[in-house]
């Protein structure tokens, strides 16, 4: 027999994992579009202060 399921029930477990695996990739997504900005601003901006963000480090560059 068909149980329809409604998006209340959904399993705890199912839930939690769902979210842990959500967490990691958007962590791994942000760690690796960190490391290509840290990189590209080593590359292109190697005067660049590292409190700088590298919007501000291009933008001081871009008016000197």
């Amino acid at each position: 027999m068909l149980t329809s399921r409604r998006r209340g029930s959904i399993n705890l477990d199912t839930k939690k994992e769902r979210f842990l695996t959500q967490k990691k990739r958007n962590k791994r997504l942000q760690s690796s579009a960190k490391l290509i900005r840290k990189q590209w601003t080593l590359r292109f901006c190697p005067k660049s202060r590292k409190f700088l963000s590298s919007v501000a480090t291009c933008c001081v560059l871009k008016d000197t």
